[in-house]
């Protein structure tokens, strides 16, 4: 009997780590952070192999500003490099970026050509702490009147030299970002946003519904078509802004947010959630 009282508490402690494992897995079948906090997200990457260039490119050394960027006149240009990590960036034309990391060439089919002619920026971090450094890249791909968004791949080198991007998902910041903004209404055309420990007031009085109900609040809470990012204490962050659709001018921002960035094993971990006016 002892025996048996023993085999099924073996059992059950078992069976306890493994639920506590699937809920902190989440839906990820291959979520590389099993110890992720309750109050995350994760979200796989988007991930692309860099192309050999067929051609043998003659790199220019010295650097183009984007806007000044002929693409007819100089197909190959050196818009951004970091040379304490030796890598550098070129357009080869609007749509395609030849990466150098060292030895290593590649390829991409990126957007960074905008009105605005942001040049892209290159880190070099550790961000899965695994001793060795990642190459990452941000390009600003849209802007004008409420819309800022940047597009950030973190590249990795491989074993026979050859490059492979993997970029930040758009739906953590379009969409699984509202799963922890937590809403309420005090009435009076006043309600609540809150992401971890901070809390911003805003007005509804404008709410396209003309509800001004919790329910009706939520139906018309989201995010804005602003992502940009920021190297930091040697880790990275996501700003973006949260709007309520009003009546009369569409979107309305009422609150910034500013969260943590992790990487590991092709998928990106968000933490240290924070929302601000």
């Amino acid at each position: 009997m002892t025996m048996l009282r023993n085999l099924l508490a073996i059992l059950g402690a078992a069976l306890l780590g493994f639920l506590l494992l699937r809920t902190f897995r989440g839906t990820g079948k291959n979520t590389p952070f099993p110890d992720r906090p309750t109050e995350s997200l994760v979200g796989e990457a988007v991930i692309t192999e860099g192309r050999i260039p067929e051609t043998d490119y003659d790199l220019p050394g010295e650097r183009m500003d984007l806007r000044a960027w002929d693409v007819q006149n100089f197909p190959l240009a050196l818009l951004a490099e970091l040379p304490e990590a030796d890598a550098a960036f070129y357009g080869l034309n609007e749509n395609t970026a030849l990466v150098r990391w060292g030895n290593s060439l590649a390829e991409f089919d990126w957007s960074f050509v905008t009105p605005r002619s942001i040049p892209p920026r290159i880190w070099r971090l550790d961000l899965d702490d695994d001793w060795q450094d990642e190459l990452i890249i941000d390009c600003y791909v849209d802007g004008g009147t409420g819309v800022s968004i940047e597009e950030l791949h973190v590249i990795e080198k491989n074993a026979d030299d050859t490059l492979t991007d993997f970029a930040f998902p758009e739906t953590l910041w379009k969409e699984q970002i509202l799963e922890m903004a937590w809403l309420s209404s005090s009435g009076g055309y006043r309600a609540y946003v809150q992401m971890g420990e901070d809390m911003v007031e805003f007005r509804t009085e404008n709410i396209a519904s003309g509800d001004h109900s919790l329910e009706s609040i939520r139906q018309h809470f989201g995010t804005s078509e602003v992502a940009y990012f920021e190297s930091a204490n040697g880790g990275l962050r996501l700003n973006g802004s949260f709007c309520l659709e009003t009546e009369d001018n569409g979107p309305h921002r009422v609150a910034d947010y500013s969260v943590g960035i992790s990487y590991q094993d092709g998928a990106f971990l968000l933490t240290d959630f924070h929302v601000s006016k």
